[in-house]
């Protein structure tokens, strides 16, 4: 293995070092407000950098959660930063995520009929890669303005097809947030399938291909399982919203999750038909916690590749799926102090305290 390499490993694992630990989880646990927890997190090595600057006095939930988004992008660009723009995969990957992640932030405020309010929030050196121009959608009003600002753009074709009519009754564009979000991240997911298929071979493959098909194969299920048991949702709504890429499930399989009357069959189907049925306790799942037991699963899987695998793009990518759960697991904990949710029911929703 190259120096360079090494380095690489060494970084990740060294990073991963830094995460915030059980005992930090729980001290903020016992917190009665976000800025009792911005004060955990600014003593975080982890955190330091983005949390020391804030000023307490202006500290709320969303810039918190905003923060935290950005230090997962943060990482990604210490990992990637002196490949970025220069055709490398993993810096690609960064680029097109980041961009993904900023037109999904901008079109939920469009959404909510505050676009004005969209700030860039991607490290600085993000816009001298990109051909979209992130920083200008808080000038778009519109739907119609947002798609003239990205035109030319890879995202383009998608976003138009998705342009909404206009709500009379509640005086802005009715904006089909999900469908979008779908087909935005099916873009994503075919670029990584494709790059993995087209650049690596043996084992490197193998594990990459491993962990982004556990990734889509449990998120199509979460979306299935969750729009059955919180919507009704019939078999074409969940259709929609299923990836297309098949790792576990098969194809057949997850046709039959689709088809499924109600959430408790399709448990039952992923639970007698593919490997991961065994990994998720039913009655975890009924009681609510569907989306922790699949975190497990991807958590359990990142860390064995961050620890023991020989490759560095797994091990990077295996940190930064843990560095995402992180981020994810913060963020409830943050909304369950905001809600008065007791300790005991956020750590039930959380991972990150569970793997060490």
């Amino acid at each position: 293995m190259s120096q360079a390499a090494n380095a690489l490993l060494a970084k990740c694992r060294a990073k991963y070092g830094n995460r915030v630990g059980p005992a930090e989880i729980t001290a903020m646990l016992g917190c009665r407000t976000v800025t009792e927890i911005a004060g955990y997190l600014r003593k975080s090595p982890r955190y330091y950098e983005r949390f020391s600057r804030l000023d307490e006095r202006l500290i709320h939930r969303q810039r918190m959660e905003s923060e935290l988004a950005a230090q997962v992008y943060d990482d990604m660009a210490s990992l990637g930063r002196y490949n970025l723009g220069r055709g490398d995969w993993f810096g690609q990957y960064v680029i097109m995520r980041g961009e993904i992640s900023q037109l999904l932030e901008y079109l939920r405020l469009l959404a909510a009929g505050r676009p004005g309010e969209y700030i860039f929030s991607l490290p600085k050196f993000f816009a001298g890669f990109q051909k979209l121009n992130l920083e200008s959608l808080a000038s778009a009003k519109t739907y119609d303005e947002f798609l003239r600002l990205i035109e030319g753009t890879r995202y383009h074709k998608i976003l138009r097809a998705f342009a909404p009519i206009y709500d009379e009754t509640r005086g802005r564009e009715n904006i089909n947030y999900a469908i979008i979000e779908q087909a935005l991240y099916s873009k994503l997911y075919d670029k990584i399938f494709e790059t993995i298929h087209d650049k690596f071979r043996g084992k490197a493959h193998e594990e990459l291909h491993d962990l982004f098909g556990t990734h889509v194969d449990l998120e199509n299920f979460s979306h299935i399982y969750r729009l059955k048991r919180f919507y009704g949702a019939d078999h074409d709504t969940c259709r929609t919203m299923v990836y297309p890429h098949y790792h576990r499930i098969s194809k057949k399989v997850m046709a039959e999750l689709i088809a499924a009357p109600k959430s408790d069959a399709a448990l039952e189907i992923l639970s007698k038909k593919t490997p991961y049925g065994k990994k998720i306790d039913p009655d975890t799942a009924a009681g609510g916690y569907m989306t922790s037991a699949i975190h497990g699963i991807i958590a359990r899987k990142a860390v064995r590749l961050l620890r023991f695998s020989t490759h560095p793009s797994s091990v990077m990518m295996g940190y930064l799926q843990l560095a995402e759960l992180e981020k994810i697991d913060l963020t409830t904990i943050i909304e369950g102090i905001r809600y008065s949710i007791s300790p005991d029911e956020i750590r039930r929703l959380i991972v990150i305290d569970k793997y060490d």
